[in-house]
């Protein structure tokens, strides 16, 4: 006496109960790596204070290459200083030289964790209400 076959119906349910099984381990190793954080430098080409966003652009550390502009977030609990002392987002103009710590997120944008401004006692390079014509 032979076994009976399984049904073509069984077999695509097994199949398609390996692959929710295999892609369920997938995403629960990728939900339980550790952020990616960075430090970036370079200068801020677009502040929005209401938004909490900004825009800067950074040249690459190796190569000395200027990067394409890197979008970011700025969390309420982000500490912002200015030339070592403590600021507020709004006080960030486009043209200031920056070092940004953040995590990069999926989108390639930056949600930073720090951010350090230094003017060395002159003003920035844009006033605050200017909006910065040109990409350096």
């Amino acid at each position: 006496m032979t076994a009976p076959q399984p049904s073509r119906t069984g077999k695509t349910v097994a199949v398609l109960v390996a692959l929710l099984v295999v892609l369920s381990l997938f995403s629960y190793r990728n939900s339980q790596r550790k952020p990616i954080v960075r430090e970036v430098t370079g200068r801020i080409t677009r502040i929005d204070a209401a938004a909490r966003s900004a825009e800067i652009v950074a040249v690459h550390p190796k190569t000395g290459e200027t990067m394409p502009a890197i979008s970011g977030h700025v969390p309420e609990n982000c500490e912002i200083r200015i030339d070592n002392s403590p600021a507020r987002i709004d006080d960030l103009r486009p043209g200031d030289a920056v070092a940004v710590q953040g995590r990069i997120d999926p989108d390639r944008s930056i949600t930073a964790n720090w951010i350090r401004v230094t003017r060395g006692g002159e003003s920035s390079a844009a006033p605050a209400s200017a909006p910065v014509s040109g990409r350096s």
